[in-house]
């Protein structure tokens, strides 16, 4: 939420900076230059801000073999004949 939060106050600074231009694109470009600030600064500060760290090992589990003749039989049921 932090990374989002600086990305929007920064493409809100960005835009309202821009919006006075007088070039043929000035409608455009005020949206176009905080569109990509927002997508520069999102990134910057949740790099900046995580918390990066060796993930710990994940354990190895070791196969279990099932024995055969106990649980269930091959026909789908538990046990002897009904």
């Amino acid at each position: 939420m932090i990374a989002t939060t600086a990305g929007f106050i920064a493409a809100a600074v960005v835009g309202w900076t821009t919006r006075s231009t007088s070039t043929i694109l000035g409608f455009a470009l005020p949206v176009l230059l905080s569109f990509l600030t927002f997508g520069i600064v999102s990134p910057l500060v949740l790099a900046f801000k995580a918390a990066l760290r060796t993930a710990p090992a994940a354990p190895v589990f070791e196969p279990v073999a099932a024995r055969v003749g106990q649980g269930q039989a091959a026909h789908g049921h538990v046990g002897g004949h009904h």
